[in-house]
């Protein structure tokens, strides 16, 4: 920040980079916090062994009919831009997302949603009740505490 004017510096409201480390986060034990809630203090991601299940090969295909426009964009598409390439890994994603949700809503919790009337292709395909299937047992087997 010396090298920029005092007028910008003044326009953005004389914002100091380390506003988060001296405003926000000094005063969180981070590191007693994250053995509290039984992890280690490593700093790490966690990953809930219970959401991790993607479903076999063959499910591919079945994420695919979710926004089966996908690829299709990603090819046609002249230019696609470091934020472009985000936004289509997010919605691959979200595919599974929405699997696995789907799953746990009518498979676990017997209820319906306007989602299955709309795509019946694929929440009435086999493919689909392969993976609700297996999805179902593997939330059975995982462990919370893992």
């Amino acid at each position: 920040m010396e090298d920029c004017s005092n007028y910008s510096i003044d326009n953005i409201g004389y914002w100091n980079i380390d506003v988060r480390k001296t405003c926000y986060s000094s005063k969180l034990p981070l590191e007693a916090m994250r053995v509290l809630t039984g992890s280690d203090k490593c700093k790490r991601y966690y990953v809930n062994q219970r959401s991790d299940f993607f479903g076999i090969a063959e499910h591919v295909h079945l994420s695919r009919m979710i926004f089966p426009w996908i690829e299709m964009a990603e090819i046609t598409l002249l230019e696609i831009n470091y934020t472009t390439k985000q936004f289509f890994t997010l919605l691959k994603n979200l595919r599974w997302v929405i699997l696995q949700d789907y799953v746990v809503l009518i498979g676990v919790h017997k209820r319906n949603h306007s989602l299955y009337n709309s795509m019946p292709e694929v929440f009435e395909s086999k493919e689909f009740k392969s993976f609700t299937l297996l999805m179902i047992k593997h939330i059975n087997h995982s462990r919370y505490d893992d």
